[in-house]
């Protein structure tokens, strides 16, 4: 399950497809995020590599949940800068279609 998170004026989703953790005390120390945005039927996605420090709110690896985990990510993902490279993505998208047409002839 996709977590819907609401970043400006667009509507994102949030995965989170890998953790990283210390074996000794699991402790994530790296999480994989893919996050996917539609506009005007161009959909894409983009995976981000997010590496995290050790915080003085220690929760056991078993205790986590997905929306601890996203938190995490808000907390260390400026949404300026994710709103860029994800506009950027789909104004390339747009580009690379503008000559490509989809129909039937009759």
């Amino acid at each position: 399950m996709c977590q819907q998170l609401e970043i400006g004026l667009d509507m994102d989703t949030w995965e989170i497809i890998r953790m990283q953790r210390q074996a000794e005390d699991g402790l994530v120390i790296k999480v994989i995020l893919r996050v996917y945005r539609s506009d005007n039927g161009i959909n894409i996605f983009r995976d981000f590599v997010v590496s995290l420090d050790k915080t003085e709110q220690f929760i056991p690896f078993e205790n986590l949940t997905k929306e601890i985990v996203i938190s995490w990510l808000k907390e260390k993902i400026d949404p300026e800068e994710l709103d860029l490279v994800l506009n950027l993505e789909i104004e390339t998208q747009k580009n690379k279609n503008k000559n490509i047409l989809i129909g039937t002839p009759w």
